[in-house]
């Protein structure tokens, strides 16, 4: 049961090529009556998989007790994912999983593979505010294990955080930036900034500006930015207001951002001008 995956630690740390130069939502509720029953594997946490040299992953956690971890490794060259589920006494499951091509269908990250004792697994998460007490979970988790179904939340976790951790904090001042620079089509970075938001954007034309709002959300001041200005994160990834573009749309492949309902927030856009297999993470 060794899976693997090609390229998928060069897809955790992209940057937009194309911005500098030119399915319902998953329930957070709490996972069905017998959900403990996928915690059938238990090993001592020493046998738990190797996840020290992991950069990239998520960490998951349901209502019912139960947590996890999904952590993208490299061993021997190649990548991996290692799933880890925690019942509430702490017993864990191990897993290996793979991507699901064609990646980010529907907009979502799903994966799949077995468990060390052999038994199916399938992971999906679904980019949006999931609510969980105490934490500010990134995505809705969906995983099966041999047919038993849990929901929750998870967290993308990584060396570096992507700005798009805070997407939620920063959608006022997004939204009033872009009623203010309509030119603008997506967003290529927010972040605190004076009290304020600092807003990034840009168009297919390689028009740049810089937007700032004050704390009570209304725009302060916009300028034109120059092509050799850029931040240290920036379009990694791009974010695009309220429409789902299809993926290969100015050389991105598209996560859906979503309500627990289903409504559509917008659109992260990781860049794979870097060559197939890129933006995995």
């Amino acid at each position: 049961m060794k899976h693997a995956i090609v390229a998928i630690v060069a897809g955790l740390a992209v940057t937009a090529c194309a911005t500098t130069s030119s399915q319902p939502g998953i329930s957070a509720a709490a996972p069905p009556p017998g959900a403990s029953a996928a915690f059938d594997y238990a090993p001592s946490r020493n046998e738990a998989p190797r996840i020290a040299s992991s950069r990239f992953g998520y960490d998951l956690a349901g209502e019912n007790g139960w947590s996890g971890e999904m952590r993208f490794i490299e061993e021997g060259g190649e990548a991996l994912i290692v799933l880890t589920l925690y019942d509430a006494d702490g017993a864990p499951t191990a897993a290996e999983l793979t991507v699901d091509m064609p990646y980010l269908s529907q907009g979502v990250r799903r994966f799949s593979g077995e468990t060390n004792a052999g038994q199916p697994v399938r992971v999906s998460l679904q980019a949006g505010p999931c609510e969980q007490s105490g934490a500010r979970p990134t995505h809705y988790a969906s995983i099966d294990v041999n047919g038993t179904a849990m929901s929750g939340c998870a967290t993308e976790t990584a060396q570096n955080d992507r700005w798009s951790l805070g997407l939620m904090d920063f959608l006022t001042a997004i939204d009033a930036c872009l009623m203010e620079v309509p030119e603008a089509d997506h967003v290529t970075i927010a972040q605190p900034s004076g009290g304020g938001v600092g807003v990034r954007l840009s168009n297919r034309n390689g028009e740049r500006w810089e937007c700032n709002t004050r704390a009570n959300g209304r725009v302060n001041a916009v300028r034109t930015l120059d092509p050799s200005d850029a931040l240290l994160g920036e379009g990694d990834p791009i974010f695009v207001r309220s429409v789902m573009p299809q993926n290969g749309v100015g050389c991105y492949a598209y996560e859906a951002v979503r309500h627990g309902d289903g409504r559509l927030i917008g659109a992260f856009g990781y860049d794979t001008c870097i060559g197939p297999g890129g933006a995995i993470g």
